[in-house]
């Protein structure tokens, strides 16, 4: 692979840590080489002890104060892929030298076919259009909703959801307690 930089952008649960996955273990510029996977729990970070590794694995970038470290990888390091949720302009911008290559995870409606498919979960276009233009292509707002409502087709299961999400708990402004009176015959 030609870049120092590759970028997997997106929301949460879009396949990013799924692409570096697949990238550091199964793509042939990298199987059966040694590789540095750094997890940052969306925090700052120092990881400049990391050097002359084929290729560094950052997951996840949630910040811009994030990438003065990625710049320190990527001088340090053959390759760096890197989980983001920052539009690679922000590494054009940090980083305008370097060779940058990035992907967006989250704009396709085909990886969320597959899965449905692969878990016998009935759907049709429209309510996969619905769930795309409310929620994005991530899976993680996907399992939230079959996990809510099991046994449902995706259009069923969106609507309950929607129904539970509406509901909205009130206080009363003056509430009196009573207590039950039992009658004994």
């Amino acid at each position: 692979m030609n870049s120092s930089l590759i970028v997997f952008y997106g929301m949460s649960g879009s396949g990013k840590s799924a692409n570096l996955c697949f990238l550091a273990n199964h793509h042939q510029d990298f199987k059966n080489r040694s590789h540095q996977w750094i997890w940052t729990a969306q925090k700052k970070f120092k990881f400049s002890s990391v050097a002359d590794e084929p290729l560094v694995v950052v997951d996840e970038i949630t910040s811009v104060f994030q990438l003065f470290e990625v710049k320190k990888l990527v001088k340090k390091n053959s390759t760096v892929a890197v989980a983001s949720h920052l539009h690679p302009f922000w590494f054009r911008f940090s980083m305008p030298r370097v060779m940058l290559k990035s992907f967006q995870t989250d704009n396709g409606d085909q990886k969320l076919r597959t899965y449905l498919n692969r878990k016998n979960i009935s759907f049709n276009t429209k309510a996969l259009n619905a769930y795309i233009k409310k929620y994005g292509a991530n899976y993680l707002d996907l399992q939230c909703i079959l996990e809510r409502f099991p046994n449902r087709n995706l259009g069923e299961a969106i609507q309950a959801s929607e129904r539970l999400d509406c509901i909205k708990l009130k206080k009363p402004n003056q509430w009196i307690p009573n207590t039950p009176r039992l009658r004994y015959e």
